[in-house]
């Protein structure tokens, strides 16, 4: 028993002792690095200076959306001022005074709805009523900041480690759907303006839909400007980040098109010199009876777990491990000064502020430089560890480098942590108080269409999201997910487990937005989201087995590469994503009707056209009688060459030319006159005529069929290399890979003009007997062949004139192969014979009467 009583004294001891300790911890840690903080700002003037203007826009214009919310919901007891003057006292406090500066401090979408819940219990009770709602929330928040300054002094900060993906985007999720349902109630409000005639109602109405959704539809468009292909990209980065504010004044201009009186409704707030009932809150508190001081302790509760999820979750980001902060992070002391802004916001009747996102994170990643240097950027994205390896500069910034990949470079990111752009985006808001002539001329709608476009912004990026869209999309196409850029867990967790966490997800997120409908009992809210930690941590694991539960819920972002099709088709079979064999395929037949018709050009087809193109450019630069005289000598007496469309310099041929004595010869037609031999694998030009001579070959014979790699002159070639070994690998093959070639304009029900004349083709012993006449004969066991001549007939028609020459039976011959590409269906782009004609035998009279 002694042991006992000497243990608990301890534990009691250690309890009293540990009081306050990580405030005198972290104050110990940040001090010295506060000169530095104010140093830092001069040798990142540039730096600073974009940061400052890109975060104040990020932060004034919520503010103004947010301060229009407070207006509508407290009947324009709270307005703009109220919001814009809360932001920048304590921004200013949380920048000169914080632990950490990079935090951005503000008023959020949670605080403005339990408000609402407060003024919905205030506003019809006679002892409180509308006059004293300011007093109580003053009351609201002195108990708040008392329970914040507990929560600081014990330490509690410890446990945000426990905070985990799970909880932190069911609790974003809830937030987008709060914007887009005050975006939409905002809309709905505009047809009701009592102010004006019903006519007026509908206009305003109508009016305020046109420029919400085009402020939606424009902002989310140019917030992916970095992606344009259009325009340079320093203006391109201009308008991703500064955009939406620009559009903001943009549709406020437009707003100006319809000439109609109070149309269309614009924000309605009081200059600023004339508010003056808030500030004299204090002397009014007294006067809030005992029992509703006493019930001021239930929404401070719920505004203090607010507090500690979302403070913490904002500072957290705001100096995430891959940013490698050279500074420490100061959680326990930040959480006293916002007990303390609390207090000051209660006394002078504005709304409480915290951390807010995005802004936190989107400060610190405007403050951050990637230096290239003498290194490259790695083409790789961070791996699951992130960022990791630092070390520190003399000019209070950090230099992070990225671990290489498979010998990669590194990426070093310099981030510049001082005091100054917190300080400055929050005096400019300040500034906006002097502004509110200015303000009033912003259109509600606009407002409005920034709550949807904000609801639309958070969704990108959230793992619940696209797992969401995953269960959605048609199972047939759910390996295309494969294909991009995806989250790891797509190939490491089975496609149940991964449903299920979704749904559950769904479940609590749509649970607790239902119970923001309950009224008054609505301010509750925020206590199942503070339960989802433990829910997370004890009975999760029970749920699911604890590997897959820990690859679906990572902290850190994990991003794996595109796979190849074959190979995301065969991963999304593993994983149960609801596809089976060939019903891709089956998939895009039964859309083909949809498609658009495309002429597919190949590569080597783009450079052939490309070159002549610039041959006939330079031809129509000479004089007409020259280049009649030219043209004349070219085409000499043969009709073939005198068709118009002649091509022959398809720079898609291989570059196979005459081969005699060891080298490579081409004859190559001259302007001036008769040809001339020219050696080397230069003498290519715009006007040569490449001659080919074939050899005997034996590899690979048996596997020539139509492919999509070979080009046409290729395809006429692989013919003609199974027609010269026509016994190999077995009897008549090479007549067999011709039959294949010609096989999509042979029809069994139907004659073909194949070999110039009607024919029934059908059955391959038919079209054998045929290679076997007098004429097709010499084609079969071959000795050599040459590809004379070329002509584009149109874009997907080709004919080749080719010499062929059987040594056996001391006989040569002229062929013609018409090669048809085929459009559409499963032979998209592949090149058909569809006619081979014997010059020597053009009537057909070799083949009457064969079958």
């Amino acid at each position: 028993m002694p042991g006992s009583s000497f243990s608990a004294s301890t534990t009691v001891s250690n309890i009293v002792l540990s009081i306050g300790s990580g405030i005198y911890k972290d104050i110990r840690k940040r001090f010295p690095w506060y000169e530095s903080d104010w140093k830092d700002i001069g040798k990142n003037k540039l730096r600073v200076a974009a940061a400052s203007t890109y975060i104040f826009f990020a932060s004034v214009v919520p503010a103004l959306a947010f301060g229009e919310q407070f207006a509508s919901e407290t009947d324009g007891l709270i307005n703009v001022v109220h919001v814009l003057a809360a932001c920048a006292t304590t921004g200013v406090m949380q920048a000169v005074f914080g632990g950490q500066p990079l935090l951005i401090v503000g008023v959020a979408e949670p605080i403005v709805l339990v408000y609402k819940y407060m003024y919905d219990f205030a506003k019809d009770r006679e002892d409180l009523g509308r006059n004293l709602f300011l007093a109580w929330s003053s009351w609201v928040c002195v108990f708040t900041a008392i329970f914040v300054a507990v929560l600081a002094v014990t330490n509690a900060c410890v446990y945000i480690n426990k905070f985990t993906r799970f909880a932190g985007e069911a609790f974003g999720a809830l937030i987008a759907i709060l914007f887009m349902q005050q975006a939409i109630k905002g809309l709905v409000e505009e047809f009701q303006r009592e102010e004006l005639t019903s006519d007026g109602r509908t206009m305003n109405g109508l009016w305020s839909l046109f420029l919400a959704f085009g402020m939606v539809i424009t902002s989310l468009m140019i917030r992916k400007a970095r992606k344009w292909r259009f325009l340079f990209a320093p203006l391109r980065a201009l308008l991703a980040d500064y955009g939406v504010p620009l559009l903001v004044v943009v549709w406020t201009g437009l707003s100006y098109a319809v000439d109609y009186p109070g149309v269309p409704a614009r924000v309605q707030t009081p200059n600023t010199w004339d508010v003056k009932d808030c500030w004299k809150v204090t002397t009014v508190m007294s006067s809030v009876p005992s029992k509703y001081i006493g019930a001021a302790v239930i929404p401070a509760i719920i505004m203090t777990v607010l507090f500690f999820f979302d403070h913490n979750v904002s500072s957290q980001l705001a100096q995430q491990p891959e940013f490698n902060l050279k500074k420490p992070s100061t959680y326990h002391y930040d959480m006293m000064l916002l007990a303390l802004m609390t207090l000051l916001c209660g006394l002078l009747g504005i709304p409480p502020v915290n951390g807010v996102i995005p802004q936190s994170p989107m400060h610190t990643k405007s403050l951050a430089l990637v230096e290239s240097g003498q290194r490259k950027r790695q083409s790789e994205h961070t791996s699951a560890n992130g960022i990791r390896e630092g070390s520190k500069g003399e000019d209070g910034t950090t230099e992070t480098r990225t671990p290489p990949h498979d010998g990669g470079a590194y990426i070093p990111l310099r981030v510049a942590e001082q005091r100054g752009s917190g300080l400055a985006q929050a005096l400019a808001i300040g500034a906006c108080l002097g502004l509110t002539p200015a303000i009033r001329w912003l259109p509600t709608a606009v407002l409005w269409g920034y709550f949807a476009f904000m609801a639309c912004e958070s969704l990108p990026g959230s793992q619940l999201w696209e797992r969401i869209l995953l269960l959605l999309t048609d199972p047939k196409r759910r390996y295309m997910a494969l294909e991009e850029q995806h989250v790891a867990f797509l190939e490491t967790v089975p496609f149940k487990v991964i449903a299920a966490f979704t749904a559950l997800q769904t479940v609590i997120v749509l649970g607790i937005y239902g119970i923001t409908w309950a009224g008054v009992a609505g301010v509750l809210f925020p206590i199942p989201i503070m339960l989802l930690v433990p829910f997370r941590q004890y009975i999760m694991p029970k749920m699911f087995n604890a590997v897959y539960l820990e690859e679906l819920d990572k902290l850190t972002e994990e991003e794996a590469g595109p796979l190849p099709h074959e190979e995301a088709i065969r991963e999304a079979q593993e994983q149960g994503l609801g596809i089976e064999d060939g019903q891709e395929e089956e998939d895009i037949e039964s859309e083909m009707a949809h498609f658009r018709v495309v002429h597919h050009a190949s590569h080597r087809e783009i450079e052939a056209r490309r070159s002549s193109i610039r041959h006939r450019h330079s031809r129509n630069n000479n004089s007409s009688n020259n280049s009649s005289h030219n043209d004349n000598n070219d085409q000499g007496n043969s009709p073939w060459q005198r068709v118009k469309g002649w091509n022959a310099t398809a720079r898609s041929t291989p570059r196979i030319l005459i081969a005699r004595g060891g080298r490579k010869y081409a004859i190559i037609k001259s302007h001036g006159g008769a040809p001339r031999a020219q050696s080397g694998p230069e003498s290519e030009g715009p006007n040569s005529f490449l001659f080919e001579r074939g050899k005997r070959k034996e590899s690979e014979a048996h596997n020539f069929r139509p492919s999509l790699e070979y080009s046409r002159e290729e395809a006429i070639m692989k013919q003609l290399e199974a027609l010269q070994n026509n016994n190999e690998p077995y009897p008549d093959h090479g007549i067999e890979v011709l039959y294949r070639f010609a096989g999509r304009h042979l029809d069994p029900f139907a004659p073909s003009f194949y070999f110039g004349r009607s024919l029934d083709l059908g059955q391959f012993e038919r079209f054998r007997r045929i290679m076997n006449t007098e004429c097709y004969r010499i084609l079969v066991n071959h000795t050599e062949y040459t590809i004379c001549s070329g002509l584009q007939v149109s874009e997907h028609v080709w004919k080749s004139r080719v010499k062929v020459k059987n040594a056996w039976q001391k006989r040569e011959a002229m062929f013609e192969f018409t090669m048809v590409r085929e459009l559409g269906g499963r032979y998209d782009g592949i090149w058909f014979c569809q006619r081979l004609i014997c010059q020597d035998d053009e009537d057909g009279r070799h083949i009457y009467g064969v079958i």
